[in-house]
């Protein structure tokens, strides 16, 4: 399972260098690392509302 989502998370960051190449000093590890980062605030973000999740 590790190794499917870090594949999806360079794939994303690829993406992301591909479509914002004056972005700074982005590169696919700094990338990786604040997509993933991302993800977690947002599942944390969605535990705190209420209803049904």
């Amino acid at each position: 399972m590790f190794t499917a989502r870090e594949n999806q998370l360079q794939k994303l960051s690829g993406l992301w260098i591909d479509a914002n190449p004056n972005h700074g000093n982005s590169n696919r590890y700094t990338l990786t690392s604040e997509i993933n980062g991302a993800a977690f605030d947002g599942n944390a973000r969605a535990q705190g509302l209420t209803g049904d999740q």
